[in-house]
């Protein structure tokens, strides 16, 4: 998300987005219409995978912690 956020500001802003193993499988204004993971995973067969879901906002009203996630993910603790 954070490598293509500029891009999805420019084209979602405010909205959410659902990504699902690096391709938008959601966009909208609310959740009302989100389909399940689960129905991802059968219609694409990969039961592994799991929906990132995202509200798109500027960087100075985000409120996620991505240190955390990037410590996760290279080992550290965060």
């Amino acid at each position: 998300f954070n490598d293509r956020r500029d891009d999805y500001l420019g084209e979602f802003p405010t909205q959410f987005i659902g990504l699902y193993d690096g391709d938008i499988v959601y966009t909208g204004t609310n959740l009302d219409n989100l389909i399940s993971r689960g129905q991802l995973a059968r219609e694409r067969g990969q039961r592994n995978k799991g929906m990132y879901l995202k509200k798109v906002v500027p960087p100075a009203d985000e409120i996620e912690t991505y240190s955390v996630y990037e410590a996760l993910l290279s080992g550290e603790r965060a």
